[in-house]
């Protein structure tokens, strides 16, 4: 992820919910053929969740996402008061049932503009600033990444 300083924030369009995500349309982390899972301090996290944190070790807050249902919810549950945006309804891996583009778009436009009045920096995830503090064999000791090699 590139962050240039003239960004007051990070947008998301079009994730996808984790892998092994029951009801995910593509469900996947990074590569679904070679990655079963991510964690982070013990909690399964999806791309949603690293990018957040790589925006906010930049100083970026998350503030909006716009997706799926069900990644959607994912990423309320990274970012506890990203404003979403469901551009479709999540029935399995393979099938989802889509909004109207007419409809999406207008309230994607409205969302932004009642964003504007929000004081953006207070939303930057504070879980990032204690772990940022934490020295590197701290993070070594909390950070578990998980990966299933490809046979």
């Amino acid at each position: 992820m590139y962050f240039a300083d003239d960004y007051d924030c990070v947008c998301f369009f079009g994730y996808h919910a984790m892998e092994g995500t029951l009801g995910g349309v593509l469900a996947h982390t990074m590569s679904s053929k070679t990655v079963q899972f991510y964690k982070l301090n013990g909690k399964y996290i999806g791309e949603i969740d690293m990018d957040a944190y790589i925006a906010a070790s930049h100083g970026k807050p998350s503030v909006f996402f716009a997706a799926g249902d069900i990644a959607c919810a994912q990423a309320t549950r990274a970012v506890e008061r990203i404003v979403t945006v469901t551009t479709k309804r999540e029935i399995s891996r393979n099938e989802a049932e889509f909004r109207d583009n007419e409809e999406l778009f207008a309230e994607i436009v409205d969302t932004f503009a009642d964003m504007l009045t929000e004081d953006l920096q207070a939303l930057l995830l504070p879980q990032w600033e204690s772990f940022d503090r934490m020295s590197p064999h701290q993070k070594e000791m909390h950070t578990h990444w998980t990966f299933v090699e490809e046979k």
